[in-house]
C-alpha cells in the first residue's frame, strides 16, 4: 500500500469555510524539512490525493502548494485576518483571535514530530495553533462521528488503484473526513466529485478511468480539503 500524511481541516467551521485560509496552512509547511527532520530523507512531498506515481492530473509532480510563508500571510490578510491588537496572532475581522488544536493520535512519533513543526510554522504566519495527541480511538470517534475537532493529521493507506479511496472522495463515504455520510453532496465541488467517481468506475475503460480519477484529483487539490504534506518513500530488501 502507499501511505500519505495528511492534514484534515474541518470545512463545517469558520475559519476552514474560506479556501483562502486553507490555502494560507498548506503553503505554511515546510515539507522538505519534515522530509529530512522526520523522515531522514526517505519521503517526497505530496502533491495531491494519490500517489505521484500514478492517476495524476499532475504529471510534473509540480507541488501546488509551496513551502511560502510570505504568500500564505497575504492570504489571510486578502480576507482580513490580521494582528490586531499587536500580540503576534492574527484576528477574524470581530476581533476573534484564529486559535486552533491540532490532533493526532498518541504515540505515533512520526505524527507528533509532524504536528511540532506544524505549529511552530503557524506561529510564524500569525495562527495560534495547540499540538494536543490523543488516543487513537478517541480520535477517530472525532472524525468520523461527534465531529468534534479542528485539524488532524492522519494517514490513509491505499492500494495503486484508486478505487481503494471509494469510502473517502465520494460524498456517501464513511471516511469523507470533510462530512462524511453525505445522503447527497452539500457542496458544489463535492456534486463534481461524486460525477467523477462514478464516471471513473462504472466503466472497464482505461481512458474513462483515468479521466474520471483525473478530475477527482484536480478538484480535490483546488478546493483543499486537506492540507497535503508526504509520501513516504516504499523501501524493499533483497538478497542478491
Amino acid at each position: 500500500g502507499i501511505q500519505h500524511e495528511q492534514i484534515y481541516l474541518n470545512t463545517k467551521m469558520k475559519p476552514f469555510n474560506d479556501v483562502r485560509v486553507r490555502q494560507a496552512v498548506a503553503h505554511a509547511i515546510d515539507r522538505q524539512a519534515i522530509i529530512e527532520a522526520v523522515f531522514e530523507g526517505y519521503a517526497m512531498e505530496s502533491v495531491g490525493p494519490y500517489h505521484p506515481w500514478f492517476w495524476t492530473h499532475n504529471p510534473a509532480h509540480k507541488q501546488p502548494y509551496p513551502y511560502d510563508p510570505e504568500k500564505a500571510k497575504q492570504l489571510l490578510d486578502e480576507i482580513d485576518y490580521k494582528d490586531r491588537d499587536g500580540d503576534g496572532f492574527r484576528e477574524d475581522p470581530s476581533g476573534n483571535k484564529i486559535a486552533l488544536v491540532l490532533n493526532t493520535n498518541s504515540g505515533n512519533s512520526t505524527r507528533e514530530a509532524i504536528g511540532e513543526l506544524i505549529a511552530q510554522e503557524a506561529k510564524a504566519i500569525g495562527i495560534d495553533i495547540t499540538f494536543k495527541p490523543e488516543d487513537f480511538n478517541s480520535l477517530v470517534t472525532k472524525l468520523v462521528s461527534s465531529y468534534d475537532w479542528e485539524l488532524i493529521i492522519i494517514g490513509l493507506t491505499g492500494s495503486i488503484d484508486p478505487v481503494s479511496g471509494a469510502n473517502v472522495y465520494p460524498s456517501r463515504g464513511n471516511l469523507h473526513m470533510i462530512e462524511p455520510g453525505q445522503e447527497s453532496p452539500r457542496r458544489e465541488w463535492e456534486k463534481r466529485v461524486d460525477a467523477a467517481w462514478d464516471e471513473a468506475n462504472l466503466t472497464l475503460d482505461e481512458a474513462q478511468r483515468k479521466s474520471g480519477f483525473e478530475k477527482v484529483q484536480r478538484e480535490w487539490v483546488e478546493n483543499l480539503p486537506w492540507a497535503y504534506t508526504v509520501n513516504l518513500a516504499t523501501m524493499h530488501a533483497y538478497k542478491t
